[in-house]
């Protein structure tokens, strides 16, 4: 029997069907099909054979609890389900990787902010940390009062480094070009950060009281 879905389906689970499709007619048999959660082997559901799920040479299952996203599962299909009308039963599937899918990403990508330290320095980073590997981080970053000189990372975790003038506001944005491989849109679009730098010149004299004055050719000068 050819069997769907395999592999990385891409399937957003409440579309999964699971089918098998014979190379000729068939009739009721008796048994059951097993799905199971391929993490840790548990049952998701049992399947007794209807006469409903057979059309000709395809049996359709739609299962009624609800799978998860990037789950993969695998179906065992017992011996004699069906058989030909020869009574020549189908010889089952047994095993946990014959018929094995993976369900999709259909969730966009979270992020969790790591501020630059206080003080903030005219050159500070700012650490981001997403729940999943993403794209787009480089172009997915608008700086305004300052200026964006590196982003250094991979997979889920990323550093921007900025810099800007002392006692300056810098706004940093995130924007929709931030995505992760499936590739879903992030949640997180227009999260808008704000940052104001520290100053840190010493203070310089301008002027003092009291002072000296003197004269010179009648113009008063300081000592």
């Amino acid at each position: 029997a050819v069997v769907t879905p395999k592999g990385n389906s891409g399937l957003l689970p409440a579309d999964v069907k699971l089918t098998m499709t014979f190379n000729e007619a068939v009739v009721a048999g008796t048994g059951k099909v097993t799905l199971y959660n391929a993490a840790d082997d548990a049952v998701v559901e049992e399947f007794t054979f209807a006469p409903a799920m057979l059309t000709g040479k395809v049996l359709t299952i739609v299962p009624t609890v609800e799978l998860m996203q990037q789950t993969t599962y695998y179906v065992k299909v017992d011996a004699g389900l069906v058989k030909d009308v020869w009574t020549n039963p189908f010889l089952g599937i047994s095993d946990n990787t014959t018929w094995a899918f993976t369900t999709g990403d259909f969730t966009g990508p979270t992020v969790v902010v790591t501020p630059p330290v206080s003080p903030v320095a005219t050159v500070f980073t700012v650490g981001l940390k997403f729940n999943e590997a993403v794209t787009g981080v480089l172009g997915g970053v608008t700086v305004t009062g300052g200026t964006l000189t590196d982003v250094a990372g991979l997979g889920d975790t990323y550093t921007l480094t900025i810099s800007a003038l002392q006692q300056t506001e810098v706004t940093i944005v995130l924007t929709d070009a931030i995505k992760d491989i499936s590739p879903n849109t992030n949640k997180f679009a227009g999260l808008t950060l704000t940052y104001t730098t520290g100053d840190f010149t010493a203070p310089a004299l301008v002027t003092w009281t009291p002072f000296e004055e003197t004269t010179t050719e009648n113009h008063p000068t300081l000592k």
